[in-house]
């Protein structure tokens, strides 16, 4: 037939000599039980689930930051600014936000940090009223930045 002696040979519609499947069965080893195959698709499933658990949690670390901010008003006069702004973060811990101001051409002519502290009454947001001087007639006050220096 042309077929090398270790191929397995196909005889009519599709039949395989049976010699030739044990001789292939004791050089490769023979099918795996129906328990082993189980086992190695739980401990596939196991691990997949494990990996998306760790992707699941980091996105969610990754996507609610400790703190968050949020200006709710400014006030300008000759030479100061005042912003009025929102803190939200853990009650015990403490940020430090930067605020600044600009003047009409965007130049920066203030900035400050502002330390807001911890809170004892369990609230996680806190109100903060910040007057900034300037170096000259401010157009804007914004806070910048805002990140947690200690959390307890």
């Amino acid at each position: 037939m042309g077929v090398y002696r270790h191929e397995a040979q196909r005889v009519g519609h599709g039949t395989i000599i049976p010699e030739m499947t044990d001789t292939l069965a004791a050089r490769y080893g023979g099918r795996p039980s129906p328990a082993t195959t189980r086992a190695r698709w739980a401990v596939v499933a196991l691990v997949a689930a494990v990996a998306i658990a760790i992707l699941v949690e980091a996105g969610l670390r990754a996507g609610s930051p400790a703190v968050t901010f949020q200006v709710n008003s400014f006030t300008t006069t000759t030479h100061s600014v005042t912003v009025e702004f929102s803190v939200t973060k853990a009650p015990l811990a403490e940020a430090l936000c930067v605020v600044r101001s600009r003047d009409v051409s965007g130049l920066e002519i203030g900035r400050a940090s502002v330390l807001v502290g911890p809170r004892r009454d369990g609230r996680r947001t806190t109100d903060v009223r910040y007057t900034l001087p300037t170096q000259g007639v401010p157009n804007t006050g914004e806070v910048e930045t805002c990140r947690i220096v200690r959390s307890h």
